[in-house]
């Protein structure tokens, strides 16, 4: 007899994957650890195929500060294309370091600007 659990399990996680919500859903994941991060500098998102989708800014916050609002796509950070939250992080923490603002392109609709976010580590 074959054990059917594990495909049932997968297949549960798989339709999360496909939902977009896997990442923020399963504890102990990258994705929560990036989650944690980002939310001290006063973000939330998730990722898309162009970039980071910002879906809040926290009220007096770095984020809020450096100009970036709910519905932005953050797509460079420092010149390097956004791959995964733990670009954002990165660029983030090194501003936190003394390394200056983290300056991040952003898009919202078919505008784009530029938005820095000097992180003092609140």
């Amino acid at each position: 007899m074959i054990d059917t659990a594990p495909d049932r399990s997968m297949r549960r996680i798989w339709a999360l994957v496909l939902c977009g919500m896997a990442w923020a859903l399963i504890p102990g994941t990258a994705w929560a650890d990036h989650h944690q991060a980002l939310q001290r500098y006063g973000i939330d998102g998730f990722m898309t195929r162009s970039g980071f989708l910002v879906s809040r800014v926290y009220d007096t916050s770095e984020a809020q500060d450096g100009g970036l609002v709910p519905g932005d796509l953050i797509v460079r950070g420092n010149g390097d294309l956004i791959g995964n939250p733990d670009d954002i992080v990165e660029d983030l923490n090194n501003s936190r370091n003394g390394d200056g603002p983290a300056v991040f392109l952003v898009w919202k609709g078919r505008t784009g600007r530029y938005v820095q976010v000097t992180a003092i580590g609140r």
